[in-house]
């Protein structure tokens, strides 16, 4: 199986996240990093919960949530 990863924080309904992204043959996943200094958002999101669509610039995401990473 071949894997890669990404790093992301930002602000989730006004409460600091970090959470490290994986693609894998089994899709794309997602686990917050839940500890002091690094946020207190702590959602899991196992392999195919999320979609990217490679757009111009970056990509669409869609299954679990909503957003551009552009």
């Amino acid at each position: 199986m071949c894997s890669s990863y990404s790093f992301a924080n930002g602000n989730w309904r006004g409460t600091t996240y970090c959470h490290i992204g994986i693609r894998s043959t089994n899709g794309y996943g997602a686990g917050d990093i839940c500890a002091a200094g690094l946020g207190t958002t702590c959602n899991t999101f196992g392999y195919g919960y999320l979609k990217l669509t490679p757009v111009t610039g970056g990509f669409d995401v869609t299954g679990a949530w909503s957003e551009k990473w552009h």
